[in-house]
């Protein structure tokens, strides 16, 4: 009798232990639901390792840009890489507030007639712009050619939308739509699905 309520109790123990060590759902760690993977982005052609680590590091809302230079005098070539880089950002910013004006456009009772204006109106104020946000994030020199990889964060994309639309003075309406966090948002993720060009001379 001892012997077959001792079997019973071990059942029972083991039962408990198995349900207490059961295997967290696929795609969550310790039981919590994970973060949705992030999409990479990708760079055209050939680029070094470091280029696509450096992608990778910056976060997700960045607008990154990627150049590089052959000239012989390291110095100059970084310097040189980094003005083609500044460049791609200001064509970045261009893309993305494009994009903003475009949608808001298409969406809301603006005339489209005035969409070409205030698209051309807002990218030269944006040329004129100083990308102070932007930063160099790496660089490198490799088989003689200088690459540099530029990031610059969503806070500092805002800044200078802002600035380049009070300088070309749109209206509240227009404004108001290039402030919001969402519309940016939205923006910068459709523009960071294209893969990302690499400026050399």
């Amino acid at each position: 009798m001892k012997n077959i309520f001792g079997f019973v109790m071990a059942g029972i123990l083991a039962a408990a232990l198995a349900g207490c060590s059961t295997t967290p759902a696929a795609g969550s760690s310790s039981g919590t639901a994970s973060a949705p993977a992030r999409q990479e982005r990708a760079v055209q052609g050939s680029v070094p390792d470091f280029v696509r680590q450096a992608n990778r590091n910056c976060p997700e809302d960045s607008l990154v840009a990627v150049a590089s230079s052959r000239l012989r005098d390291m110095g100059l070539a970084k310097q040189r890489a980094e003005v083609l880089a500044r460049s791609e950002i200001a064509r970045n910013l261009q893309a993305v507030s494009s994009s903003m004006i475009r949608d808001y456009a298409a969406s809301s009772e603006a005339d489209p007639s005035a969409e070409l204006s205030i698209t051309e109106a807002l990218n030269t104020a944006l040329a004129r712009q100083t990308l102070s946000g932007a930063r160099i994030v790496d660089y490198d020199v490799i088989d003689g050619t200088t690459w540099v990889v530029m990031e610059m964060p969503k806070t500092e994309q805002k800044a200078v939308i802002n600035q380049a639309a009070n300088v070309a003075k749109l209206s509240p309406a227009y404004s108001a739509m290039l402030n919001a966090e969402e519309t940016l948002e939205k923006a910068i993720a459709k523009h960071n699905s294209i893969e990302i060009p690499v400026a050399s001379e």
